[in-house]
């Protein structure tokens, strides 16, 4: 380690109080390689007790431009610019070399995949499967992030602790991610079960769901008066309720948006279940935020691990319309709900409403438990 060369790029000064401390955390990241300027950089930026997860992402064998790999590919420099934006990913400078080998075979698999089930359906997979990556890769460095200031994972007191406890973590982190192939097959398999069940009750290329929107009331004002911390933990247990209501009927939480989540399920019990356990377990006995949504069903086109159609739309403006504590669902729902004569909910009738975007006004049903 060159201690000269850490002093010059300003990344330690041997005159300071806790100079032999310094030392030590610098001694312990001479390891990962970082270069002096680079290691200073990184402590004005984001602080040296992350450098284990930035040497860790700086994959060795990183050896090829993106002309390089579109070389070995034997396409176009420009239709491999195309295959990174779909995938999401950022563009590179024509001298930076982010590639490695596995790359190359990644590439090579997804050129795969789109020759076998056509280049439209390819792009959309592959749009999907480097959106849910980027959502991974997110939650993973803000984890990682949040955990050095939380105060229920003990991390240590000092950097070199910190540094430490970063690096032993990694490699439980990326067992878990070597764990997603097999938790994949689940989904899938889950997923496999909701699309025969949806494709049988419809005769056209479109799957029939029903489709549900929660959003919390007050959420908003609400957001300007907790702390962050206190505000990702109401959206954590937002999100962890609807997950366990939609898991127990497999369901499906299509997307969250902010205060928001849609979900799809099969039948018609398993959806207002899932509606009105949301609207139970996240009640507020002090009035601040209150959920509310709506339930609409019908054929609806899925693209890309999203859904579309009217079904939608309806169940949308009708969570708009729902008071707070209130589900409102479409007649189709109601009528549904009374050709299976569940026990269980009652419903009022709540009017005709004009909703944005449909020509009539509609039907729509309040629901409660019994």
């Amino acid at each position: 380690m060159d201690v000269d060369a850490l002093t010059a790029a300003g990344v330690y000064d041997p005159s300071a109080p806790d100079a032999q401390d310094r030392l030590e955390l610098l001694t312990e990241l001479d390891r990962f390689g970082l270069s002096p300027t680079t290691l200073a950089a990184v402590d004005r930026e984001i602080g040296l007790t992350f450098v284990p997860i930035l040497a860790l992402l700086d994959v060795e064998g990183a050896d090829y431009t993106t002309a390089e790999v579109a070389a070995a590919l034997g396409v176009g420099h420009d239709e491999l610019q195309v295959y990174l934006r779909t995938a999401g990913l950022p563009a590179f400078a024509a001298d930076e070399r982010p590639f490695t080998d596995e790359d190359i075979e990644m590439f090579r698999v997804w050129g795969a995949v789109r020759d076998r089930i056509g280049r439209e359906l390819g792009e959309q997979l592959l749009r999907t499967a480097g959106a849910s990556c980027a959502r991974l890769a997110e939650s993973g460095i803000a984890t990682f992030v949040q955990v050095t200031s939380s105060p229920d994972v003990d991390t240590g007191t000092t950097d070199l602790e910190r540094v430490r406890y970063n690096d032993e973590s990694l490699a439980t982190y990326f067992a878990a991610a070597d764990s997603f192939t097999t938790l994949l097959r689940h989904h899938m398999r889950a997923a496999l079960q909701r699309w025969q069940i949806a494709g049988e009750q419809s005769p056209r290329q479109l799957v029939r769901f029903f489709v549900g929107f929660v959003d919390l009331v007050g959420y908003t004002p609400l957001s300007h008066q907790l702390s962050t911390d206190e505000l990702s933990a109401m959206l954590d247990q937002f999100e962890s309720v609807a997950l366990r209501a939609t898991a127990a009927h497999n369901g499906r939480i299509v997307k969250r948006i902010g205060d928001e989540v849609m979900f799809v399920a099969n039948t018609v019990d398993a959806a207002l279940d899932i509606a009105l356990t949301m609207v139970d377990e996240f009640a507020d006995p002090s009035g601040a935020t209150t959920p509310r949504g709506g339930v609409a069903v019908g054929d609806v086109l899925g693209r890309e691990g999203d859904f579309y159609g009217p079904a939608v739309n309806l169940a949308s403006r009708a969570a708009d319309l729902a008071v707070p504590d209130e589900i409102l669902v479409s007649e189709e729902v109601f009528e549904a709900a009374q050709a299976e004569q569940l026990d269980g909910f009652d419903f009022v009738p709540a009017g005709r409403r004009q909703l944005k975007g449909f020509p009539e006004p509609v039907q729509l049903w309040s629901v409660s438990r019994s």
